[in-house]
């Protein structure tokens, strides 16, 4: 084996072993965590607690907002100006 196939080797290896070690971690990073929740929060912190009023105010909000865009898109909707067919008009010279 030449150097240059034992290098492609080595980089090979060390790939693999860094993507491994990423999927293995990447999991659960800290022992008795599962993922998705934090182990030093508890539910009853005044900061969740807050996180998730102030959650639920910005839903509220939300709701309206797309009910005043809503009304608004449909007051565009319809035509602010209306066609009028006139007869028309005809001007005769007599001089």
């Amino acid at each position: 084996m030449n150097k240059r196939l034992i290098r492609g080797y080595a980089a090979a290896l060390s790939l693999l072993g860094f993507s491994a070690a990423w999927a293995a971690t990447s999991n659960a990073p800290w022992p008795g965590a599962s993922p998705g929740t934090s182990a030093s929060v508890s539910a009853n912190d005044p900061r969740v607690a807050a996180l998730n009023a102030r959650e639920a105010r910005l839903r509220q909000r939300a709701v309206q907002v797309r009910r005043i865009v809503a009304a608004r898109t449909a007051a565009a909707s319809r035509p602010a100006v209306q066609i009028v067919t006139l007869p028309p008009m005809t001007r005769t010279r007599t001089s």
